[in-house]
């Protein structure tokens, strides 16, 4: 049987910590949250190892 976890407050409210909790029971939102937060660190990760803005 699948958990289901709690609704997601504000993610800006949220720790980073409590948002991998819920990413880790699955909460699509809490993905989201991670991913907005930390999205132009991860493209710029992605293009210094690719060297390709496309791929990244």
């Amino acid at each position: 049987m699948q958990t289901i976890p709690a609704p997601l407050p504000d993610p800006g409210s949220l720790s980073d910590e409590e948002l991998v909790g819920r990413a880790r029971q699955r909460d699509e939102r809490a993905v989201r949250a991670i991913t907005g937060r930390y999205n132009r660190r991860l493209f710029r990760v992605a293009r210094s190892i690719l060297r390709n803005d496309s791929e990244a």
